[in-house]
């Protein structure tokens, strides 16, 4: 669900589209046709005022901060997320907007997989819900990450999938 999307617009775009008051400058956006979990993309946060921050894409759970090689998740489902522990304390001050303008979904169809890319027809931005986290890596420099929120299919996207954010 939802392993793949695009951001193919620029920084310039998204700070007039969004009404962008903040963007962390540490990160040199480009435009993306394929981003992948693990890539850092711009992620719009609410702190006072809208500010863009660069996160990776898959949370790490503030309790895994300390393990080697620490899960990831990058998607998350909208009905458990108050029951699960690497969720449940992001909820009131965590919540973030994944800035995209599209994803892919594969269709399961006999032998093989139909891509379909799925955006909104003028091109905008395709706003998700998100949650992020902080840790700290083991030189001790912060480390942002963030999750999709996931939730069922409406009724024209389920022949694709049961899910999407």
């Amino acid at each position: 669900m939802c392993g793949r999307k695009t951001l193919t617009k620029g920084k310039m775009e998204i700070i007039e589209e969004l009404s962008i008051q903040i963007w962390d400058d540490s990160f040199d956006h480009q435009p993306n046709y394929n981003v992948a979990p693990t890539q850092t993309m711009p992620i719009l946060v609410f702190e006072g005022q809208r500010i863009v921050r660069p996160m990776r894409w898959g949370l790490i759970p503030s309790w895994a901060q300390d393990v080697p090689n620490p899960p990831i998740f990058i998607n998350a489902r909208s009905e458990t997320l108050s029951d699960k522990r690497s969720f449940s304390n992001l909820l009131d001050a965590h919540r973030c907007i994944v800035i995209t303008d599209g994803y892919y979904e594969w269709q399961k169809s006999g032998s093989g997989k139909q891509p379909y890319y799925i955006t909104k027809p003028d091109r905008s931005i395709l706003p998700m819900a998100g949650l992020w986290s902080q840790v700290s890596d083991y030189q001790g420099n912060s480390v942002y990450t963030y999750t999709v929120i996931t939730s069922a299919a409406s009724q024209n996207l389920e022949f694709i999938h049961p899910r999407m954010p």
